[in-house]
């Protein structure tokens, strides 16, 4: 007699099961083929075939996956953008019992390993689109950045004691995002500041981060 309540998957479940885990598996090395080609040589340069070549996988499967080339563009710039920091690292980072001013030195240790590390597909792919911006930013920016900026933005208003909604914080978030974009796109090799903070330590550089952060946030409300 069969248990009512065996999990056994049928012959056809199991199938079906497998489909679904071979799309996920032929999705992502699409994404690291496409990350991979965008970040080398640029979305213009970039045909679906070279894509497919290097995925090994056929047309039509990028096609069933992302509907187009810009579909499979914008799935790689979304994909790069939640390796830099995740919505659900942020949220999980909200909703933790920590300060305000913890969870900010949290946030920035985690960037400044991030941001110092040695650059894989998914930055060069970002610094392609900040240094060249593309119509493909905008479903980068609704599907990622922008729910980003509302909790980073609720953190630093908290830590400034400012409404969530004063146009001053959003020179805050630059004075954030400023440094790690400059780490993300200046070559350490040039003779620059950039280059020798990429030498430090992350820690050293998170700690340097927060000091001005911190500092700045604190006397933000004193402004006109």
């Amino acid at each position: 007699m069969i248990d009512s309540n065996d999990k056994t998957n049928s012959p056809a479940e199991s199938g079906r099961g497998r489909s679904r885990s071979d799309g996920d598996q032929t999705r992502q090395r699409i994404l690291q083929a496409a990350g991979d080609l965008f970040g080398k040589q640029g979305f213009s340069a970039t045909t679906n075939k070279s894509v497919a070549e290097s995925a090994g996988v056929d047309l039509a499967s990028i096609n069933y996956h992302f509907g187009s080339r810009n579909g499979l563009y914008q799935a790689v710039l979304v994909e790069a953008h939640r390796s830099i920091v995740s919505l659900d690292f942020l949220q999980q980072l909200q909703q933790s019992p920590a300060s305000p001013e913890q969870k900010l030195a949290g946030l920035v240790r985690f960037l400044a390993r991030v941001v110092t590390a040695r650059q894989s597909w998914n930055v060069r792919v970002l610094v392609r689109e900040i240094l060249v911006p593309s119509i493909d930013l905008r479903a980068l920016v609704d599907a990622e950045i922008t729910p980003k900026i509302v909790i980073v933005r609720q953190l630093l208003a908290a830590i400034a004691g400012l409404d969530v909604n004063d146009p001053r914080l959003a020179t805050a978030m630059i004075q954030l995002a400023g440094p790690c974009l400059m780490l993300l796109v200046v070559d350490e090799r040039l003779p620059l500041p950039v280059g020798e903070v990429r030498q430090q330590p992350p820690e050293q550089v998170a700690e340097q981060m927060l000091c001005f952060l911190i500092a700045g946030l604190k006397g933000l409300a004193s402004t006109a």
